[in-house]
């Protein structure tokens, strides 16, 4: 597990996917691609959303991207 998005010390709600997942998503948004497009990349690289679907969609990346997890990787990563 990435130490940016560790769960040791936390309460709450866990890690909707992969840390390896998250951090995908965050540097593409921090590269500057929209939402449609990383859903694009998502599927061409075959990518399971966080509820094992096979496709994305900009509203999946946008969700991510507002939670906790992401939040946090993104001050770190930018």
């Amino acid at each position: 597990m990435s130490p940016l998005v560790s769960t040791a010390s936390r309460r709450g709600r866990p890690p909707c996917c992969a840390p390896e997942v998250l951090a995908k998503v965050v540097g593409l948004r921090l590269q500057g691609l929209s939402l449609a497009a990383i859903s694009a990349v998502l599927n061409t690289d075959g990518v399971l959303t966080p509820t094992s679907r096979s496709r994305w969609t900009k509203s999946h990346v946008d969700r991510l991207l507002h939670t906790r997890f992401a939040q946090e990787f993104m001050d770190v990563a930018g």
